[in-house]
């Protein structure tokens, strides 16, 4: 099951977003190391900030009682036209499920809904399986290649699914 994070799951959301960081640390712009030291206001605030916002939707992958995956939607105020995917991530214990697929599907709704025309996304060009997906969903690369983040070796590629 797919869903809108609630308010009162900023602690489900810390979970699952320092999991992904641990585990998939060549995937985010951020690290954990960064994230891990956000006091428990902090997180709240981000996921309670993020709820009540009509400009972004940060959701929750379940399967029955396990925290199975998330990823967060936003558009940015200035280019209304395009709904950006940011925090994608599955569960190395869910992968194959078809989460992934439930995440993309929820989050292009709800792009359409707002009156988006573009969903975009930046994927590291070393992660084939997302890569999969996302050409599978019907998403295009776009541009040329940028770094995960200042520094870094690892390379992005944007890729974008017209609505």
């Amino acid at each position: 099951m797919v869903r809108q994070f609630e308010k009162c799951e900023w602690f489900r959301y810390k979970k699952l977003r320092l999991a992904s960081l641990k585990e998939s640390p060549s995937s985010f712009g951020s690290t954990h190391d960064i994230e891990s030291t956000i006091t428990d206001t902090g997180w709240e605030k981000r996921l309670v900030d993020g709820v009540k916002s009509n400009l972004d939707i940060p959701l929750i992958a379940l399967q029955g009682e396990f925290l199975a995956g998330m990823a967060w939607g936003k558009i940015d105020i200035d280019k209304p036209q395009v709904a950006n995917l940011y925090q994608m991530w599955v569960s190395p214990n869910h992968r194959g499920k078809n989460i992934g697929l439930a995440l993309l599907t929820k989050l292009k709704e709800w792009a359409i809904k707002a009156g988006a025309k573009s969903l975009r996304l930046d994927v590291t060009i070393n992660n084939g399986s997302a890569h999969h997906l996302y050409d599978s969903f019907g998403f295009v690369k776009s541009g040329s290649l940028k770094p995960l983040r200042e520094g870094s070796i690892i390379k992005t590629q944007t890729m974008i699914l017209v609505l």
